[in-house]
């Protein structure tokens, strides 16, 4: 196989597994492995898609604790998914853990081959992100995922072992994957609220600045090396391309207009910050006199039975 291709809904399937069946147990109790099955197809025979998955029963088996896949619901599921998506077949499979264990997990995979030729493994590991890494680690970090495929080698005796190697794969995505995998991270980051989609919207614009202020330090370096002679031959295209930037930038009183322009907005901003502070007061101000006039008080602190003072409300 060439190369697999993993869509994001397999992976937030298998995710919201492995969550579901920690939440039902103690904080303190770890939860045991997770098992599925992973559908998808393949075109040709270069790449393998891996679109979907669902669950497994599964049992220990006493004495030794190999996995024993409860078969009759694999084929039972293989069916009823084979009913709604026709084109998907089951490729592989997929557990939680922290490394593959050859001994156990390759007895799942001969288990798993009864329902797909030749089935590939995703190992799923919860745990290789730690709660101590902090958010702006998070950002970038390598999925903690690995697919690995099963081998046929031959020993010294002539006798076949399999074992697993590690395969190659991509996230695949569509453009209703990428809103749905959006929308999930922006939920799971709080940005559903206003709040939220403010500090989004920062969070944006300083990317954008940082990447502006990085492409001009190189346009500018470039330039500076092409002048002191270190690029013999300099690209003229991006020379014309530097001098037509610099030849749209504003000059006679350029920069007086931006900083006019800047007090403007900054004028503009403060006003409206102060239209929604009294807006805010007004608010209160109008439940206060409400309560007063729930309560029968007069605002000079009176009733009509002539008690005064001040009420706590």
């Amino acid at each position: 196989m060439e190369a697999y291709k993993l869509h994001p809904l397999a992976l937030v399937n298998i995710s919201d597994h492995y969550i579901r069946f920690k939440a039902q147990l103690p904080p303190e109790e770890e939860p045991p492995r997770v098992l599925g099955c992973l559908l998808g197809f393949q075109e040709g025979n270069r790449d393998l898609e891996i679109c979907n998955s669902f669950e497994l029963i599964w049992t220990p088996e006493e004495g030794t604790g190999r996995v024993i896949v409860d078969a009759e619901y694999l084929a039972g599921q293989k069916v009823r998914y084979k009913t709604v998506y026709p084109k998907m077949e089951v490729v592989g499979w997929y557990s939680t853990g922290q490394a593959v264990d050859h001994e156990h997990d390759l007895a799942i995979h001969k288990a798993i081959c009864d329902a797909s030729e030749a089935p590939v493994y995703l190992l799923f590991d919860p745990f290789r992100v730690g709660a101590s890494e902090g958010a702006g680690k998070l950002r970038g970090a390598k999925l903690p995922i690995e697919i690995v495929e099963a081998v046929v080698h031959v020993g010294a005796d002539g006798s076949p072992h399999a074992s697993f190697r590690p395969a190659k794969y991509a996230i695949e995505t569509e453009e209703v994957e990428r809103i749905a995998t959006d929308t999930l991270a922006r939920a799971s980051e709080g940005e559903g609220t206003m709040t939220g989609q403010y500090v989004s919207h920062l969070r944006n614009f300083g990317s954008a600045t940082e990447m502006l202020n990085a492409r001009i330090e190189a346009i500018v370096e470039y330039l500076r090396a092409a002048d002191s002679g270190e690029i013999p031959r300099p690209d003229r295209a991006a020379l014309r391309a530097a001098a037509a930037l610099v030849k749209s930038l504003p000059k006679h009183g350029g920069s007086a207009r931006l900083r006019a322009d800047m007090a403007r907005e900054y004028n503009d901003c403060l006003l409206t910050a102060y239209l929604a502070t009294m807006t805010k007061g007004m608010a209160e101000m109008d439940v206060l006199q409400a309560r007063f006039d729930a309560a029968g008080l007069e605002p000079g602190g009176g009733a009509a039975g002539g008690w005064r003072g001040r009420g706590r409300f």
